[in-house]
């Protein structure tokens, strides 16, 4: 299922990323209801709680070296150290609930991997491209934005 997520002037929120990073890693099928409906949100929920201080970290550490390096712009995204923390972070969540033997299979957690990894890339770009689009006048900006408009 695609996302599109819309912003009105700046990058997406902490919590718009966690929360529709939660929905991809864990959609609610829509014929679901009852018991297991309110389950399945509470748990989707319980992973977008997870995923934020990741996502707020992620987004707060790229700011910080961008305004301290515009050399950071063409370096090469870092996201692997996040990765396998979300990927135990979540694991752990599942524990306990009808979801455990689901979350505990190799073939899960890498698909969570990718998706992750996927977001958490994306925020960085985001970051990149504003950032180069603040700052017109650098040359690295001007190399970010030939290189990925």
């Amino acid at each position: 299922m695609a996302h599109i997520m819309v912003t009105d002037g700046g990058p997406h929120s902490p919590e718009k990323w966690a929360a529709m990073t939660a929905e991809r890693i864990f959609p609610i099928d829509p014929g679901i209801t009852g018991d297991r409906l309110r389950q399945a949100e509470q748990f989707q929920l319980a992973i977008a709680e997870l995923l934020l201080p990741h996502h707020t970290a992620v987004q707060t550490n790229e700011r910080t070296m961008l305004a301290h390096d515009i050399g950071h712009l063409l370096t090469p995204y870092a996201v692997e150290g996040y990765v396998a923390h979300i990927v135990k972070d979540i694991v752990d969540a599942a524990n306990g609930t009808r979801w455990q033997a689901h979350f505990a299979r190799d073939e899960v957690q890498d698909a969570i991997r990718l998706i992750i990894g996927g977001d958490l890339t994306t925020i960085q770009h985001i970051e990149r491209l504003w950032h180069a689009g603040n700052h017109p006048e650098q040359v690295e900006s001007q190399t970010y934005h030939q290189m990925w408009g």
